[in-house]
């Protein structure tokens, strides 16, 4: 069973939307997400946040005001 990253349910959820295309994996959305929805896919050629606990998110939008890139709506 082939698991895949790029699914809805790990880049959204009822508040964000996460573009791992965009997304540089510096992990500042992470640092800043009090409740631990965001992680990161860290494989050598493949490096991108995504969501872990979607059902977590309060929408608090503090990851998107940490993200420089854009990669987080």
């Amino acid at each position: 069973m082939r698991f895949d990253f790029h699914s809805r349910k790990h880049i959204k959820t009822e508040f964000i939307k996460l573009n791992p295309k965009k997304c540089e994996a510096c992990g500042e959305c992470i640092k800043a997400c009090p409740n631990n929805v965001i992680g990161m896919v860290d494989i050598k050629i493949h490096k991108h946040a995504h969501i872990d606990s979607a059902d977590l998110c309060e929408g608090c939008r503090k990851c998107i005001k940490a993200c420089v890139y854009g990669a987080i709506n």
